[in-house]
This record gives structure tokens, sequence and C-alpha cells, in this order.
């Protein structure tokens, strides 16, 4: 990784999961969090959990990523009636469930258990590989 501006270390470590941040306002309430902006954060702090440039705030920059992937976690569809079974919230507040969410999630939380050795990351990275991104193939019968 080469040398991250400051700037933007921070502002992952002060909003994500959040998709939009209106300056001198704050985050956008419309928009909220999402999983798509949790995935990408958690992606950009591993790689910084491994650099030199943020070796003192490593135990900050683990517990980031321990509270995104929680928040992944908690917005997973995991009543298996629904056809969104697997799958994640698109937003806050949301009722849609899309692919490219689950498609970035899944890498995302691999990298937290690797990392963590939480396996409910495990077991919610398998279930949106296996199960949702499938079924959004394949549609259940």
């Amino acid at each position: 990784m080469g040398t991250v501006p400051q700037q933007y270390f921070d502002f992952i470590m002060d909003y994500a999961p959040y998709f939009y941040v209106i300056p001198e306002t704050g985050v956008d309430p419309e928009w909220a969090r999402g999983p798509a902006a949790a995935a990408h954060a958690i992606d950009f702090l591993n790689e910084a959990s491994q650099s030199s440039q943020f070796e003192n705030q490593k135990t900050d920059v683990y517990n980031k990523i321990v509270d995104l992937a929680d928040y992944l976690v908690s917005i997973q569809c995991t009543d298996d009636g629904k056809l969104a079974y697997g799958g994640f919230q698109s937003k806050d507040e949301s009722t849609d469930y899309f692919s490219i969410d689950a498609m970035r999630a899944v890498p995302a939380l691999l990298k937290a258990y690797n990392l963590t050795g939480t396996t409910s990351y495990l077991d919610s990275a398998t279930l949106a590989g296996e199960t949702f991104l499938y079924n959004m193939q394949h549609k259940p019968s």
C-alpha cells in the first residue's frame, strides 16, 4: 500500500459505512448507511492494518473493521422464508436486497474473518455466497 492521505483515512474512520457526507452538514440522512460503503471500507482498512503508515492506529483500525463487519451481519436477511434470504439490506430502512451488495460484502466479511477469527463473519459470507447469490441466478422453486 502506498502512502494514503491522512484525510482519506480519517474520512473512512469517521464516516464508514455512510454513503454520502454533506460538507458542513454531516451524513446524508436520505442515503444513510449501506453494505457497499461498509465493504469498501473493510477492504481499505484491511490493507491499512498491514501498513506501517498506520502502525500507531492498529487497534482503532481493528475495532472499525469489527464495527463494520458487525454492521454487515446485522443487515443480512436471515429469514429463510424470504427470497432475500442471505442478502444484505441495500441501505437503512430499505426493503431492497441486491446481488451487487452481497458480491461486495462476501470478500469483505472473509477479510474480517481472517483478521479476527469471528465465525459469524464466515457464516454470513457463506450464506450470502452459497444461498443469496445462487438464488439471484436460479430462482428458487
